[in-house]
Parts: C-alpha cells; structure tokens; sequence
C-alpha cells in the first residue's frame, strides 16, 4: 500500500493535518500492512496561498518563519522594487487573518503550520523528486517568476 502522508508527520504536530496523518501511520503499521508513506512537502502553491497580496501590497506579513525572509528577497529581485518581510507575533498574525474572514478553524490550522516550520518539521530537503523526474525541479523562484509575468500579462 501506498500511503501519502506529510512531511512532519509526528504524534505531537503543530500543524493539524500532521496529527492526523501521524495517527494514520500508526493504524497502518498496527494493522500489519506492507506500505510505504510518502510524505508529501509543502508545494509553492502553498506559499503563493501563505503571502496572499504581499507582492503587490510590498510586505509579506508572517509569524517568524526564515523561509519567508528569502520569499520577500525573490520577489524583491524579480519585481525590482523592495518587498519587506514583516514579522509579527502569532496573535497578530492570527487577528488579521480572521480580520479577512478566515474561519477560525482554518486560521489556526494554517497557524500551526507556521508554528511547526519554526520548530523545524518541516527543514528536510531530499534530491529524490529531482532522480524521479531526471531534472531540476522548479525553484520557489521559479514559481514566483512564472505567476509575477502571467499577473503583468
């Protein structure tokens, strides 16, 4: 059996869906079954969905997560003007994400996200993608390149 799981999988996950497919590996391995989990990383999908309108507005707004710093730093390059990294506090981050709607629910899954890359659940990297695919596979910048000429056009 073939199980996609997330990177980051562990009993005590801060991002939700981590949990869940933790507790899933766990029924798989008790149940006896052969299977391999494949646990998915996060796709730069995610990450344009995480900085929303911060291009355009020219700040990207999150909880401390390094990897955000280097989004602003891309995107500063490839727009050729400043985009800041703003570190606000998880409540803040939190208060203005509800402040646009985000049901609660969510807004605090997506929190518990920030707050397991801060811990370090998901800093693995792995070539294997890469040997699969016989290429390089697509940096975050990219992806970024791609969506700022398509959003010009």
């Amino acid at each position: 059996m073939l199980y996609t799981s997330h990177m980051g999988s562990r009993d005590d996950a801060l991002f939700a869906p981590a949990s869940d497919h933790a507790a899933t590996e766990a029924f798989l391995a008790q149940a006896g079954l052969p299977f391999t989990s494949l646990r998915h990383g996060f796709y730069a999908e995610s990450a344009l969905h995480l900085i929303g309108r911060g291009i355009e507005a020219g700040e990207i707004h999150a909880p401390e997560v390094f990897t955000m710093a280097e989004l602003a730093t891309i995107a500063s390059e490839l727009t050729g003007r400043e985009v800041k990294r703003v570190t606000v506090s998880d409540d803040e981050w939190l208060d203005a994400t509800l402040a646009q709607g985000v049901p609660a629910p969510r807004a605090e899954m997506l929190l518990g996200m920030y707050r397991a890359a801060r811990r370090g659940d998901f800093a693995t990297t792995d070539p294997t993608l890469e040997k699969l695919l016989g290429r390089r596979s697509q940096t975050m910048r990219d992806v970024l390149a791609s969506v700022l000429k398509a959003a010009a056009a």
